[in-house]
C-alpha cells in the first residue's frame, strides 16, 4: 500500500479503505466521550435564548452525554463567533454548501477507512450478511424532533424504494451471488428506536464503503416529508405544495425535497448549519443548529462558527477578486490561479493551502466508445485512433501553457503513490510523435481528402468536443488539442455549453468527446462512477450507453454491444461485489485498473494539479495538504463544524 502524504489530520491513503475498511465497532464505538452532562458548553447566542426559555436547555437539545459525537480538532479548541462568507452560483450548484455541512450515516476518516457519524456504531455477522446499526439516543432534527430507526426506515420505504427522487436503489444496497452473479436487494428492518439491520442475500464486504458514497443520507425526517408526499396527503394536496414551490409536477419538486434537500430551509436537518433563506435569494444566511450533536472535547457543542453567508456570483473573476480583497473566508480555486493568490497573499489576509488529487489527470478526454452511428463507433473503439490522438499532442507544451509546468505530461494513469499503481502506464502513448499518429489513422482508413481524414468509408469526419461553458480555462484546453488534432487531419470542433446541456447530451449519448470532467477517484472499489460502466452518470462520458444498459434504465434505439474487455470488467465488478473477504476486493479492482491501462479508452495529457484554498488568516483549524475527492466529500473532509475564527471575529 502506497501513501499519497501526510495530513494535518493523519496520514491519507489513496484507496486504503479497500486495504483496511471497516471494522467491526460497538454501539459504543466513539473515540472519546465526555464525562458528564455538566462538561457542556454552547454558543453565548444560544445560551441566550435557553435562558429566555426560547430554547430547551443545551443537555435537552443533544443526544444523551455517551452519545453524543466528539468531534476532534486540528490545531486547538476554538471560540464562538464569526460569520462565514462565501460565493455560490445558485441553487443549479448546490454541492459547494452541500458537502461542507453534509453528515453521512457513516464517513471517511483520516486514514481512509470507514466510521461511524450519524450512526453511533456497527456489528456485523461473520460471513458479513447482516448489519446491525446504531443511532444516537436522543439525537434530534434541527427543528427539535427526536431523529430516530423510524426516519431511516421512512427513508428506505418511502423515498429510496419507490425512487421519488428520481434516482435508482444505489448499489449499496445490491448483494451479487458469487455462483449465478444475480443481485439481491436488501432488506432494512427497524429493531428498537435507536437500532435497525441491513440484510443480504450474499456477503457484501463493501457494505458500509458504499453506504459511505451511495446512501450517505440513509435517513429522512419521516415527521416533515408525510406532509408533502402523495403517497400521505394525496395526489391534489401534494401537487399544490409543489406548485407553491414553483414546480409544475411532483417528480421535480420530490428531486428536490428528497434529494436537493439542503437547499429549503422548511425541511429539517441534521447538518451544523441550516438554510433561513429562500434558496433563490441573492444572499442566503445559514445559521448555527442550536440541536447540533457534536461537541468538542471539552464539551462546547459545535459548530463554533455563528453562520455561512452564501453569496450569489456570476463571474468567477469576481470570486478571485473578492478573495484577494479579503472578503470571502474559504475559497477553492483551481491551480491556475496559483501565481495570482500566492502573490496578493499578504495584502488579502490569507493562505493558500494545497490539497492533492485523486484522478488519473489534469487534461484529458473521454471518447464515447457507445456512440450511435456505427462508422464513428468503428473508429472510436479502435485503440489505433486513440493511440492517435494521444501521440499527436505535445504534453510538455500543454503542462506548460496550462498547468505551470505542475501537472506532469503524461498518460491518463494512476500516480506512483496510489494504490493499484502501474509500471509504465503514465508513459505509454505519451510521447509525441505527429508520424506515429498519421500513420496509425492512415492503417484505420482515415484517408486524407485535400486536408481533413474522411471516415473510412469515404464520408466525412468532424470530431465534435463538448466542454462546459463555464469551467476553469474552457476553451483554452479544446483549442490546444484542435490544434493538435487538425495538424495531423482530424478536423476539430469545439462546443462550449451550459452544464444543463452538456448533461443532456452526455445522457443522451449523443456526443463524440468530452474534456469535461475527470477520470479516476481513491478507487473503483468505491467510486467506480467514472471507471466501470455501471449506472448511467454523465461523468461517465467514455463508457456512456453502456452504463444505463448495465442497470437497465434506458431503452435505446440503438443497442451497443458491450465489447469484450468491457464485458470482463463487468464479470470483475459482480465478483468484486460478492467478494467475501477485502483480499478479494482488492484483487478484482487492481485487475479492473489493469483493463483501463491496457486499453486506455480515456486520454490524459497531463497528470493531477493540486486544488487550491484560500483561507483567511482570521480562520483556524482548516488542514493542508489533504486529498480532494467526491468520495470523501472535498472540504467536508476537514470537517468545518470545528473550523473557527481567532476571536470570534
Amino acid at each position: 500500500m502506497k501513501l499519497l502524504g501526510k495530513t494535518a489530520l493523519g496520514v491519507a491513503v489513496v484507496g486504503a479503505v479497500a486495504l483496511t475498511g471497516c471494522t467491526p465497532s460497538e454501539p459504543e464505538a466513539d473515540a472519546a466521550q465526555l464525562d458528564s452532562a455538566e462538561a457542556l458548553k454552547q454558543a453565548p447566542a444560544l445560551a441566550a435564548q435557553a435562558e429566555a426559555g426560547e430554547l430547551p436547555a443545551l443537555a435537552d437539545r443533544m443526544p444523551t452525554v455517551d452519545d453524543i459525537m466528539v468531534e476532534p480538532v486540528v490545531e486547538q479548541i476554538g471560540e464562538y463567533g464569526g460569520t462565514w462568507n462565501m460565493p455560490w452560483t445558485g441553487p443549479d450548484s448546490p454541492w459547494g454548501i452541500e458537502k461542507i455541512t453534509e453528515e453521512a450515516l457513516f464517513r471517511f476518516d483520516e486514514n481512509g477507512g470507514v466510521e461511524p457519524n450519524v450512526a453511533k456504531g456497527y456489528e456485523v455477522n461473520d460471513d458479513s450478511t447482516e448489519f446491525t446499526i446504531h443511532l444516537r439516543e436522543g439525537m434530534k432534527w434541527s427543528d427539535g424532533v427526536d431523529f430516530t430507526a423510524d426516519d431511516v426506515l421512512f427513508w428506505w420505504e418511502s423515498v429510496m424504494k419507490p425512487e421519488i427522487f428520481q434516482r435508482s436503489v444505489y448499489d449499496a444496497f445490491y448483494s451479487t451471488n458469487p455462483e449465478t452473479g444475480e443481485r439481491t436487494m436488501a432488506e432494512v428492518a427497524k429493531v428498537d428506536d435507536y437500532t435497525f439491520t441491513v440484510s443480504f442475500a450474499d456477503p457484501r464486504v463493501m457494505f458500509l464503503d458504499r453506504l459511505a458514497i451511495d446512501a450517505k443520507w440513509m435517513y429522512a425526517p419521516k415527521h416533515y416529508l408525510e406532509t408533502v408526499l402523495d403517497e400521505f396527503i394525496g395526489e391534489e394536496a401534494a401537487l399544490e405544495i409543489a406548485e407553491d414551490h414553483g414546480f409544475s409536477d411532483l417528480e421535480s419538486w420530490y428531486e428536490q425535497i428528497a434529494y436537493y434537500s439542503w437547499i429549503y430551509p422548511e425541511r429539517p436537518s441534521l447538518r451544523p448549519w441550516v438554510a433561513q433563506d429562500d434558496r433563490n435569494a441573492d444572499r442566503i444566511t445559514w445559521e448555527r443548529n442550536p440541536y447540533y450533536w457534536k461537541a468538542d472535547a471539552e464539551g462546547n457543542q459545535l459548530p463554533y462558527i455563528d453562520e455561512i453567508v452564501l453569496e450569489t456570483v456570476q463571474d468567477d473573476s469576481h470570486i478571485l477578486l473578492e478573495t484577494m480583497s479579503g472578503h470571502y473566508d474559504i475559497t477553492q480555486f483551481g491551480f491556475q490561479d496559483f501565481t495570482t493568490l500566492k502573490e496578493n497573499e499578504a495584502a488579502g489576509g490569507y493562505r493558500v493551502l494545497q490539497w492533492e488529487s485523486a484522478d488519473w489527470y489534469s487534461n484529458g478526454l473521454q471518447i464515447n466508445q457507445t456512440a450511435t452511428n456505427p462508422e464513428l463507433r468503428e473508429v472510436f473503439q479502435d485503440a489505433r485512433f486513440r493511440e492517435a490522438l494521444s501521440v499527436a499532442v505535445d504534453r510538455s507544451e500543454l503542462s506548460e501553457i496550462l498547468t505551470l509546468g505542475l501537472g506532469e505530461p503524461r498518460q491518463a494513469s494512476i500516480g506512483e503513490n496510489g494504490t493499484f499503481f502501474q509500471d509504465g502506464w503514465a508513459e505509454q502513448w505519451a510521447e509525441y510523435d505527429t508520424d506515429r499518429a498519421n500513420e496509425l489513422l492512415d492503417e484505420i482508413g482515415m484517408e486524407l481528402d485535400g486536408k481533413w481524414r474522411t471516415l473510412p468509408n469515404g464520408d466525412p469526419f468532424v470530431f465534435e468536443i463538448l466542454q462546459q461553458s463555464d469551467a476553469a480555462q474552457a476553451g483554452e484546453f479544446e483549442e490546444l488539442l484542435k490544434h493538435y488534432f487538425e495538424a495531423v487531419g482530424i478536423r476539430t470542433d469545439i462546443q462550449l455549453v451550459d452544464r444543463g446541456t452538456l448533461d443532456s447530451k452526455l445522457l443522451a449519448n449523443e456526443h463524440m468527446a468530452t474534456t469535461a470532467f475527470p477520470v479516476g477517484g481513491i478507487a473503483p472499489s468505491l467510486r467506480p462512477d467514472t471507471a466501470v460502466p455501471l449506472r448511467s452518470v454523465s461523468t461517465g462520458a467514455w463508457y456512456s450507453q453502456w452504463g444505463c444498459e448495465y442497470e437497465a434504465t434506458c431503452e435505446p434505439e440503438v443497442e451497443v454491444a458491450p465489447t469484450e474487455p468491457i464485458q470482463e470488467m463487468w464479470d470483475l465488478w459482480a465478483d468484486l461485489s460478492s467478494a467475501t473477504e477485502r483480499a478479494e476486493v482488492d484483487e478484482y479492482a487492481e485487475k479492473i485498473v489493469e483493463l483501463h491501462a491496457e486499453n486506455q479508452w480515456v486520454i490524459g495529457y497531463t497528470g493531477p494539479t493540486p486544488t487550491l484554498f484560500a483561507v483567511s488568516d482570521d480562520v483556524y483549524n482548516v488542514p493542508d495538504g489533504l486529498i480532494l475527492s467526491d468520495e470523501y466529500r472535498e472540504l467536508g473532509y476537514a470537517h468545518p463544524a470545528q473550523f473557527a475564527f481567532h476571536g470570534g471575529a
